[in-house]
């Protein structure tokens, strides 16, 4: 899981330090790349948090505990979508609150997976 944290993370710190350039390589259209690049400034730092989550998720999945890697996934859509909502409209943020949204959703998922799977007896399940 540190390994994935690590990984994500260093993929999330080169796109966050360079968003135009990877927002370039999918379009051409200078306004979607614009829009691009501010998405992926807001959301590139929480890449790791998703790499933790995903990797915790498979973890849990090969044991059979899957309780939290789920309530992960459902904190993940309340703030990128109910978060992003607040933070755009409630808050005046426009876009930019619903990409702070999306980022604090997948931070949250990396961090409710961790939390949750932390303690759990990793051994062979009983019948």
């Amino acid at each position: 899981a540190l390994l994935a944290l690590a990984v994500a993370g260093a993929v999330g710190a080169a796109v966050g330090l360079a968003p135009e350039t990877f927002a370039g390589l999918f379009t051409k259209d200078a306004e979607v790349a614009g829009i691009a690049a501010r998405a992926l400034s807001w959301v590139a730092p929480a890449f790791g948090g998703f790499g933790l989550g995903m990797a915790l998720y498979f973890a849990s999945m090969g044991a059979g505990r899957m309780g939290w890697p789920m309530a992960a996934g459902v904190a993940r859509i309340a703030l990128a979508a109910g978060g992003g909502w607040v933070l755009a409209n409630m808050a005046g943020m426009g876009l930019d609150g619903h990409f702070l949204g999306v980022a604090l959703g997948i931070s949250a998922y990396g961090v409710v997976t961790a939390l949750g799977v932390r303690d759990a007896n990793w051994s062979a399940r009983q019948g």
